[in-house]
C-alpha cells in the first residue's frame, strides 16, 4: 500500500491555499505584465491580465467567477490604480488589493498614500517578495 501513498503525494501539486486564488493583474508595461502573469500561473494562481483600468473594469464585468485580488500598478493610463480600486470596491467590497509602483510611495498623492496602508510593493521586486506579499494580502482578506 505504500507505493500508492507515494504516487498520491507526488501527484498533488505543492501549493498554499492562497495559490488557488484568481488575480486581476493590471499593468500597462506589456513585458512586465507577461512575466508577472507567467510567474503567478506557475505557482497556481489564475491570472486575468489587463493593460489599464477601463479594461480591468470590463474584465470584472465579464468574468463569471470570483476575483480574489487586484494586483495593480499605480500609474496607469486612463485611470490611476487607486481610482480603479475605488470603482472596483464599490461593486466588490471584499476584493483584496496590492499596489505596485516604480516610483515608490513618494509618487502618490496624500489621499492615495493613506489608502495603501501596507498594501504596496516597490518595483522592481524579487519574485519571492511578490509571492510572499500576495499570500499575506490574501490571508488578511480571508
Amino acid at each position: 500500500n505504500k507505493p500508492v501513498e507515494m504516487i498520491r503525494r507526488d501527484q498533488t501539486p505543492v501549493r498554499t491555499t492562497a495559490n488557488v486564488a484568481t488575480i486581476l493583474l493590471v499593468e500597462d508595461e506589456e513585458r512586465l505584465q507577461r512575466s508577472i502573469k507567467q510567474l503567478l500561473e506557475k505557482v497556481g494562481y489564475i491570472v486575468l491580465p489587463a493593460s489599464h483600468g477601463i479594461e480591468a473594469l470590463r474584465i470584472l464585468e465579464e468574468h463569471d467567477g470570483r476575483i480574489d485580488l487586484v494586483l495593480t500598478d499605480i500609474g496607469l493610463p486612463h485611470m490611476r490604480g487607486p481610482e480603479l480600486v475605488e470603482r472596483l470596491k464599490s461593486r466588490h467590497a471584499n476584493i483584496a488589493v496590492l499596489y505596485m509602483s516604480g516610483f515608490g510611495e513618494d509618487g502618490l498623492r496624500p489621499d492615495e498614500a493613506s489608502a495603501l496602508s501596507g498594501r504596496f510593493i516597490q518595483k522592481p521586486f524579487r519574485k519571492d517578495t511578490l509571492l510572499r506579499q500576495l499570500e499575506q494580502t490574501l490571508a488578511r482578506q480571508s
